[in-house]
């Protein structure tokens, strides 16, 4: 799929008009800088004033469970709090939309857990949509409260609203039937497509 058009607030933009915060598979947090100058460069792409940096910043790493961590350089953090630096600067800016290509996929599944956890707090304390990309069925609907199922070249083959009352636990019965449901209509996807 490779056309389309953007609507913001039902206003059709431009691609170059729209700046969506982005955290990666990987934190790609520069190794030569803080973790408060890591959020700071973002700050500063955005033309926040340097007035407002350290407020921004000491506030995004309280959210996230950093806030004595600010000096350290990426190095010297574990991969989950590394992350959540990533996660920390894309809340830093003002945006609707926050972007995630598999944040935990990298992590260990206690700290993706906790993260996951982390990242749900985080998303009913602000007012952003966080659209968030995964291969791992559970974690969507745990995170979700749509789905949209995307096949290559074929663009969306399913959308699913989840219906599961928060807060969530991922061994949920009707998490996991859910899961199933959702499995099941995934296999007939790539069945068909071996067919083809």
């Amino acid at each position: 799929m490779d056309r389309g058009s953007i609507r913001v607030d039902e206003l059709p933009h431009r691609q170059d008009e729209l700046f969506c915060p982005y955290v990666f598979q990987e934190p790609r947090l520069l190794e030569w800088a803080t973790v408060g100058e890591n959020l700071k460069i973002v700050l500063k792409a955005q033309n926040i004033p340097d007035s407002e940096h350290d407020e921004i910043i000491s506030e995004q790493l309280a959210k996230v469970g950093l806030e004595g961590e600010r000096n350290k350089y990426p190095q010297q953090l574990s991969g989950g709090m590394q992350q959540r630096v990533g996660i920390a600067r894309a809340l830093s800016v003002p945006s609707k939309l926050v972007l995630m290509d598999e944040p935990f996929s990298s992590l260990d599944e206690i700290t993706a857990a906790k993260l996951r956890s982390d990242l749900i707090n985080l998303w009913q304390d602000t007012d952003k949509t966080v659209l968030f990309v995964t291969h791992d069925m559970r974690e969507a609907i745990y995170l979700s409260d749509s789905l949209v199922f995307l096949a290559p070249g074929d663009g969306v083959f399913h959308q699913e609203k989840i219906d599961i009352s928060r807060p969530r636990d991922m061994e949920n019965d009707r998490l996991l039937k859910k899961e199933s449901e959702l499995m099941r209509i995934m296999s007939n996807q790539i069945d068909n497509e071996a067919q083809i």
